[in-house]
């Protein structure tokens, strides 16, 4: 009896089997949508970049170009380019020169064709053949000029979106924040921070704290004052804000054209390598060491805001070269690095290759040494300055760190050269950067300091001092508009497109 009961009570266990599965799932649904909802309300949220006033650390809605000079792709403002200035001329007729790539575009007679292929003399020498356009250039919005970041040529790129291949135009960069961050400590100076816009608190905004209440904020020379003091940025952050100026991996078809070749022998033995990426040298004499000097001018141009408040008015101090060197000979090899920003700010590093004591002058005093460890046939070393501050790092490991004091005037010149002092030595790549460069005001406004920043309140800047619009034109920001730090960058995440990146 009690069988037949159980085998008559089986067929109505189903439903409310099936009933309790769906409602732990439920439940599981409702708690995980809750929990991120408390997530994204209290702890950490996802943002997208919008501008770029916060370039190159964190770019906003961009294009990614290839310059067709040295082949170096760059990421260029999209709004920037929708309003870059364009090529006017009514150009019919257009060609390429096969030696250095440079584009030739020319207003020509209706006949011109009649009697032939009409050519110019391009700047490298090559003569360039011209070919009919369907349509005059300058009847469409569809091309801005644009300069490479790496060699500085000037080249062409499409402006309208209409026009831009799918997938050249990107979203900005899309960021995660700490919501927890300044509920548990205090914002700290060089935190990347997200917090309410202080003339509309509806607006979010991003840019880096360079100011804390009670202090008093100056720029000089491109640098930060802090109450009277230079304001050195942690090695961590320092790392990430450096700005390319040029990298000799990218070889110029044109070989610098009318901007000169961007590697200059001043004194000693110098030849290309083969691939053109480097350069062997040798000294000048037994005493006289062999020279190789930056040929172009650094300066605060930031090149991914094209031609539209780009900077480029002041020379820049902070500098860096890092190479990858090898011994070129049996001798014991010596590289030399100067950074040149004028007397008495101009440091020679003395790094002997194969491990030993590194020696610097500052102004041909001795200034600072180190010890450099043993190493392999091939070594990087990386010599820079930024913020008053002297760093030596080989095959990235930190040989010396040594502050200096400095003046506040603008420098009379900027510029590195690397050489060898003995035996012979193979630069095979070269790379220049330089330090992010504040600027006092903005473009329409005046010099914003010094500001003195309020109690309760805090101080922003963004990284594209150029075409940032920040604490220099509204001031302050109260404590209470802050969101939190930006941590991380995301990419969409796909298999073929993911990668994730933290923010210094």
């Amino acid at each position: 009896m009690r069988a037949e009961q159980q085998a008559a009570a089986a067929p109505h266990a189903e439903p409310r089997e099936h009933a309790s599965w769906l409602r732990e799932h439920l439940e599981g649904i409702v708690v995980a949508v809750v929990l991120a909802l408390l997530i994204r309300q209290y702890a950490i949220e996802a943002f997208v970049i919008p501008t770029g006033s916060m370039a190159p650390t964190l770019f906003g809605q961009h294009v990614d170009v290839r310059c067709p000079n040295c082949g170096f792709e760059q990421r260029v403002s999209a709004g920037v380019l929708e309003r870059a200035p364009l090529a006017e001329d009514r150009a019919n007729a257009a060609g390429s020169c096969a030696r250095c790539g440079r584009r030739h575009r020319r207003q020509l007679p209706e006949d011109a064709f009649a009697a032939g292929t009409p050519s110019v003399v391009c700047a490298c020498g090559e003569r360039v053949p011209l070919q009919p356009l369907a349509a005059p250039v300058g009847t469409s919005r569809a091309r801005a000029r644009v300069p490479c970041t790496n060699c500085g040529y000037v080249f062409e790129t499409l402006v309208d979106p209409r026009f831009w291949p799918a997938g050249d135009r990107e979203r900005g960069d899309r960021i995660l924040v700490n919501k927890m961050s300044y509920r548990l400590q205090e914002p700290a100076r060089f935190d990347i921070a997200v917090f309410k816009y202080p003339l509309d608190p509806d607006e979010n905004f991003i840019k880096r704290i360079v100011g804390l209440p009670g202090e008093t904020l100056e720029v000089h020379a491109g640098d930060l004052y802090v109450d009277g003091a230079i304001a050195r940025k942690p090695l961590a952050v320092q790392r990430s804000v450096w700005v390319l100026v040029q990298d000799s991996a990218y070889v110029e078809k044109d070989g610098g054209g009318e901007r000169g070749p961007a590697w200059r022998p001043l004194a000693g033995s110098w030849t290309a390598t083969p691939d053109r990426r480097g350069y062997r040298g040798a000294p000048a004499g037994p005493e006289e060491p062999g020279w190789l000097a930056y040929g172009r001018p650094i300066r605060d141009r930031t090149y991914y805001n094209g031609f539209v408040h780009a900077g480029g008015g002041e020379l820049v101090r902070d500098v860096r070269v890092l190479a990858e060197v090898r011994s070129g000979g049996e001798r014991p090899a010596t590289v030399l690095i100067r950074l040149e920003a004028g007397a008495p700010d101009t440091f020679t590093v003395r790094v002997p290759l194969a491990g030993g004591r590194l020696e610097v002058e500052r102004a041909d005093t001795p200034f600072a040494s180190a010890e450099v460890p043993a190493g392999g046939a091939r070594r990087t070393i990386d010599v820079g300055r930024a913020d008053a501050r002297l760093l030596v790092l080989v095959d990235g490991r930190l040989i010396l760190q040594a502050p200096f004091e400095t003046t506040r005037d603008a420098p009379r010149a900027s510029g590195l050269a690397v050489g060898v002092a003995a035996g012979e030595v193979v630069f095979e790549r070269l790379r220049v950067y330089r330090d992010i460069h504040y600027l006092a005001g903005v473009e329409g406004h005046g010099n914003a300091f010094p500001f003195r920043v309020p109690p309760g309140h805090y101080f922003a800047m963004g990284d594209n001092a150029p075409n940032s619009t920040d604490g220099r034109v509204w001031g302050a920001i109260p404590a209470g508009h802050l969101i939190g730090r930006a941590f991380v960058v995301f990419w969409p995440a796909l298999p073929w497109d993911f990668a994730v990146r933290r923010i210094r």
